[in-house]
């Protein structure tokens, strides 16, 4: 009952139910004083409890038995948590995120997508989240649908070239007067085994500037769009053809100085480490200091 009701609410309800019985049906006044049900009697108790989670000869509640508030909406369990939820309480909503927290995101992961592959959950999960708004900046977009102007301006900023990070790294490879051009909008005059890099050496050197962001090319990103998109693979590619490659990730953008000293020592390396033979043609191996 104090799971049900909570400790205060339990206390009461037995005060009430101890005191509201007493002398009404105790001592000779019970109907069934000096009596005995007849073995029929029992059996009928027996199958009447059954199913309804009541104890007694039925025992306790098991898989399979019908709960006794089944499509009750407004009993008072329900009511009493309505005021009582303890996830209204910062400091119980607290705890519950760092337990949550403590648990492996590996786990987490594996348990969320095992429970996905349930479609009763899936139907479940979909079906209640159909029409809802978490945030109130957004309630008014409810109902509404996305005019052509505003897609096509969206549809347009997906596969703007260069994109905004790939213009602020070109801002500052032009600002510290650098010998490197964009080249990473798909022309095909530069394209290396299906390949398009991000930046290649404007005074004939075979030299690449590959900007990486870690939503698309870390190698445990779901976002990442292929084996050909990871750092070191894209690397032994360039390489087979002769060409030097730099990478660059987003978050060194923070820091400009830091990034135009890596980009210019990078620039004036001159090594290389050999060549390996192919079939049909020798191929340089450049050395690649990053």
């Amino acid at each position: 009952m104090e799971e049900e009701y909570g400790p205060e609410r339990a206390i009461s309800i037995r005060r009430k139910s101890s005191t509201s019985h007493v002398g009404l049906q105790s001592g000779e006044k019970h109907p069934m004083w000096g009596r005995r049900h007849s073995d029929e009697s029992i059996k009928k108790i027996v199958l009447n409890r059954r199913g309804k989670g009541l104890g007694g000869h039925s025992g306790s509640f098991r898989k399979g038995m019908i709960p006794w508030n089944k499509g009750q909406k407004n009993h008072a369990a329900s009511l009493w948590m309505r005021e009582n939820n303890p996830m209204k309480n910062p400091e119980t909503r607290m705890r519950a995120a760092q337990f949550l927290r403590s648990v492996p995101r590996e786990t987490r992961s594996k348990n969320s997508k095992e429970n996905w592959l349930n479609p009763t959950y899936r139907t479940k999960q979909i079906a209640s989240r159909l029409g809802k708004h978490y945030s109130p900046k957004t309630e008014f977009k409810k109902g509404r649908k996305e005019s052509p102007e505003i897609f096509a301006k969206r549809l347009k900023a997906l596969h703007e070239k260069p994109n905004k990070m790939e213009s602020k790294l070109l801002q500052i490879i032009e600002n510290a007067s650098l010998p490197y051009r964009y080249v990473g909008d798909g022309r095909p005059d530069v394209n290396i085994e299906g390949l398009s890099p991000d930046f290649i050496n404007s005074n004939g050197e075979k030299k690449i500037i590959e900007f990486f962001g870690k939503p698309w090319h870390s190698i445990n990103s779901p976002f990442s769009v292929g084996p050909k998109s990871i750092e070191n693979v894209r690397k032994e590619i360039f390489a087979r053809n002769g060409y030097q490659t730099l990478v660059i990730w987003d978050e060194e953008l923070n820091n400009i100085e830091s990034l135009v000293s890596k980009i210019k020592v990078f620039d004036q390396n001159k090594s290389v480490i050999g060549c390996r033979r192919s079939r049909s043609r020798a191929v340089l191996r450049i050395a690649a200091p990053f």
